[in-house]
C-alpha cells in the first residue's frame, strides 16, 4: 500500500503499477483517472510495445462506470490520459457476463489498438455456451470478434486459450483442444493455433514441416508469436515434429512459419518451418534439455529461451556453479538449421 502516494487504500488487494526508468517515478494503472481504488485485486498485466497502453484483470467493479456484472474483465489503460475501459465487452458496449483474461490469458498490441483475450461469456459475439473463447476487441472500432472459430463460422467446440498477438494485431496464437478448428483434428490432445484477425483463418502450427500434428503431450505451457505474425515458438514435449527426436517425452522449443507468411527464410514456402533450437555454445541442435519459450523477435528470426541446466554439468550462465535452473540464451534462426 506505500508504493505510490496516491491513495492505496484497497487493503493488501494486488494492484497494477507501471515503473517509468527514464523519469523513476512510479504509477498505479488500477485505478480510475481519479485515483477511484479498485473493489477487487487487478493482475496479469501486459504494456503494449510503444509504452501507451496497460491491460490487465480485474474483479474490480469501481473501475468503469456501471461495471455490474460481478465478473472479471479484461481492463485497458491509456497511460497518458489515465483513461480505462473494459476491453471485454460485446459490439453493444455490454461487459461480458463471464469471467474473461486472468487464468484465460490476454495480450495487446503493439500500438494498444487491439486486445486479444479468452472469456466465458455468453454475451459478446453470439457464442451461446460457456467454454472460454478467443476473442479481439478493436479500441477504435469499439467491435469484437470472435476468434476460435470453425471454417463454417460457428464457435468451436472446446475452450481456447493463452493469447499472444502479434504487434501488428493481425494474428492470434493460441492454444485450444478443440477438434473442428481444422479439418481433421484427430490427434485426441491440444494443438497450438493461429488466428488471422483480417481473414477469420485458423490455422493449426503444432505440426511438423510436412503437416504431421504433434503427438501425445503435444503442448507445453510456453508459447510466443513474432512481431509481425510470421512465426510461432513455443514448447512441446510431442517426439514427432522434428526428425531423430530421441529424448522422449523432454519438453523442447519449435518454430513454425505461419502457412500464409513465405517461411522463415523468405523462400516462398512455410513447408520448412519446423525447427528445434540451436545452441550457440556448442554448435548443435538441443534436444534433451528443460526449454521454454521466452519471446521470439519482432521479425521472427530470433527465439528467446529458457534452459535449465540441471543435467549436463556445464554452466551456461558462468555463475560458478551448474546448479541454477534457468539461464537465458538468444537463439538465432536461420541458415544453420540446414532446411531453412
Amino acid at each position: 500500500t506505500n508504493l505510490v502516494a496516491s491513495n492505496d487504500a484497497n487493503g493488501a488487494a494486488r494492484d497494477v503499477f507501471l515503473y517509468d526508468r527514464f523519469t523513476d517515478s512510479l504509477r498505479r494503472m488500477s485505478e480510475t483517472p481519479a485515483g477511484i481504488n479498485p473493489t477487487s485485486e487487478s493482475t496479469d498485466p501486459e504494456i503494449a510495445a510503444d509504452g501507451g497502453f496497460v491491460i490487465f484483470s480485474s474483479f474490480a467493479s469501481t473501475l468503469v462506470p456501471g461495471d455490474g456484472n460481478g465478473s472479471r474483465d479484461v481492463f485497458i489503460k491509456n497511460v497518458q490520459t489515465g483513461a480505462i475501459d473494459i476491453a471485454s465487452r460485446g459490439n453493444g458496449g455490454e461487459p461480458g457476463n463471464r469471467d474473461s483474461g486472468g487464468i484465460f490469458g490476454s495480450s495487446v498490441s503493439a500500438d494498444g489498438r487491439f486486445v486479444a483475450f479468452s472469456s466465458r461469456s455468453t454475451n459478446l459475439a453470439g457464442v451461446p455456451f460457456g467454454a472460454a473463447h478467443l476473442y479481439v476487441y478493436d479500441l477504435v472500432a469499439r467491435t469484437v470478434k470472435l476468434l476460435s472459430r470453425t471454417p463454417a463460422g460457428v464457435p468451436a467446440n472446446a475452450a481456447a486459450t493463452g493469447a499472444k498477438i502479434s504487434d501488428d494485431g493481425r494474428r492470434i496464437a493460441f492454444v485450444s483442444g478443440a477438434t473442428d478448428l481444422v479439418t481433421p483434428d484427430i490427434n485426441a490432445t491440444n494443438d497450438f493455433f493461429v488466428a488471422d484477425r483480417i481473414t477469420g483463418v485458423v490455422e493449426r502450427v503444432s505440426v511438423s514441416s510436412s503437416g504431421q500434428p504433434g503427438g501425445a503431450n503435444n503442448v507445453g505451457l510456453d508459447l510466443a508469436v513474432s512481431g509481425d505474425g510470421t512465426a510461432v515458438a513455443y514448447e512441446s514435449s510431442a517426439p514427432n515434429l522434428v526428425a531423430n527426436d530421441a529424448n522422449g517425452f523432454t519438453a523442447d522449443v519449435f518454430v513454425r512459419a505461419v502457412q500464409s507468411s513465405e517461411g522463415l527464410n523468405q523462400d516462398g514456402d512455410a513447408n520448412d518451418a519446423v525447427l528445434s533450437v540451436y545452441d550457440p555454445f556448442t554448435g548443435d541442435i538441443r534436444l534433451g534439455y528443460r526449454l521454454a519459450v521466452s519471446k521470439v523477435s519482432a521479425d521472427g528470426t530470433e527465439a528467446g529461451i529458457l534452459l535449465s541446466e540441471a543435467g549436463d554439468g556445464t554452466d551456461y550462465n558462468d555463475d560458478g556453479d551448474t546448479e541454477d535452473e534457468i539461464a537465458a540464451l538468444n537463439m538465432v534462426l536461420g541458415a544453420a538449421y540446414g532446411g531453412v
